[in-house]
């Protein structure tokens, strides 16, 4: 189920709204800013494997278009599951995926497990986005923008370190630290804290006895209120109305029952069962 529920309160514009603000900048900077680095590993993956720079250039081909398919599906499993386990998962996907390629041999490998960081990439971004929305209504604007902002911030950063990353680990060791750095997202995910949690609900319970708890004398007038239910008419007047039942779960034949009165203000008619 959603984390968050249509109604339940107004937006705040604040608050705790803020640290959504802050979750999207690191997962926006983590996300596209693990793209906009693989410039720095697409030459690391040339020498490594030794392949062509099409089919070298086919692995940010394929992350791109995780990135941006991924979006809607994890829109639509946040809505499912709630945002913050679906932002979490996205996580766990994306460093785990990192970490996988460090050990890959084959630039084929690489297309999957690659491919699969920038699924999960894709799928923590917009959840984010969309709690903003939930968070902000008049500094809506304000909120997207500064969000946002670390869309521009890791593209700017991560590529420079990931370059003095490649030249003092090498590129298993940097998609290693990349690996550890995306598990960000899940911290960020953390803090996607639902709008109506700890909101005290004005809803009221009532026990409604089961059937088993009624004695038959009980479980008569019940069965015979129900059968009334079922024959409501509300185009009709009436002042009282005689019923024939049977006992329920007996062999016993009808009897009358005890005429019931129903006020002059009555605005229906119970319609006598056999």
């Amino acid at each position: 189920m959603s984390d968050t529920k249509a109604g339940d309160k107004d937006p705040p514009d604040g608050g705790w709204g803020w640290f959504i603000v802050i979750a999207t900048f690191i997962t926006s900077a983590l996300g596209t800013g693990s793209f906009y680095a693989f410039g720095v590993l697409y030459v690391a993956f040339l020498d490594a494997f030794g392949q062509s720079k099409a089919a070298t250039s086919l692995v940010g081909t394929i992350l791109a278009f995780g990135i941006v398919m991924m979006g809607s599906v994890g829109l639509a499993l946040s809505r499912r599951f709630g945002h913050r386990t679906t932002v979490i998962a996205a996580g766990i996907l994306t460093s785990t995926s990192l970490l996988v390629t460090s050990f890959m041999t084959s630039l084929y490998q690489v297309y999957f497990t690659y491919g699969l960081a920038g699924c999960g990439m894709g799928m923590a971004v917009v959840p984010c986005v969309e709690m903003i929305g939930v968070y902000f209504k008049r500094r809506l604007s304000l909120a997207i923008g500064l969000a946002m902002a670390g869309t521009g911030g890791g593209q700017c950063l991560l590529s420079i370190v990931t370059q003095l990353m490649v030249d003092t680990y090498g590129w298993r060791g940097t998609l290693t630290i990349l690996s550890a750095m995306s598990a960000n997202i899940c911290v960020a995910g953390a803090l996607l804290k639902p709008l109506n949690v700890g909101q005290s609900s004005a809803t009221e319970y009532k026990v409604i006895p089961t059937s088993k708890d009624l004695s038959p004398e009980q479980q008569t007038n019940k069965h015979i209120d129900d059968k009334m239910d079922m024959s409501l008419d509300a185009d009709a007047m009436d002042n009282c109305c005689d019923l024939w039942v049977t006992h329920p779960g007996t062999d016993r034949e009808p009897e009358r029952s005890e005429e019931r009165r129903v006020g002059k203000e009555c605005r229906s008619r119970w319609s006598p069962y056999h």
